[in-house]
């Protein structure tokens, strides 16, 4: 069980953030992209367009291994120094100007090869338990 997001003031209006930023809070948030890139991906399928479904269809893929990276810390109690990079990149701000196209924000993530690397071993494990 998580908290919920709380309303906090943004520019002119607010928006709902969770103030604590857990491991948990973030599989939820990526659990919800899931769920709404699954209908996505339905509505882009039944009208023909293909391509845009398949994009679709990789984003999907890198949230799965997300979710994994981030379960599979929970499930092994082994929370590491490259989920709290992953963690710090996923909560920060998306702008730090009023518009987008004025913001110099820079997201660091964490390079998709490490989490798969990540995902490989917490998985091998899980499996010899």
């Amino acid at each position: 069980m998580v908290l919920p997001p709380q309303k906090m003031p943004q520019g002119d209006s607010l928006v709902f953030r969770y103030k604590e930023k857990t491991i948990r809070q973030a599989m939820i948030q990526k659990l919800a992209r899931v769920v709404s890139g699954l209908h996505a991906d339905r509505l882009l399928c039944e009208h023909g367009l293909l391509q845009e479904q398949s994009a679709i269809q990789r984003m999907l893929d890198e949230f799965n291994e997300d979710i994994l990276f981030l379960a599979y810390a929970v499930i092994n109690t082994d929370q590491t120094e490259l989920h709290q990079e992953y963690l710090d990149a996923f909560y920060k701000e998306e702008f730090d100007a009023p518009t987008a196209l004025e913001s110099s924000q820079d997201r660091p993530m964490v390079p998709r090869k490490k989490i798969r690397a990540y995902v490989e071993v917490a998985s091998e494990i899980r499996t010899v338990r």
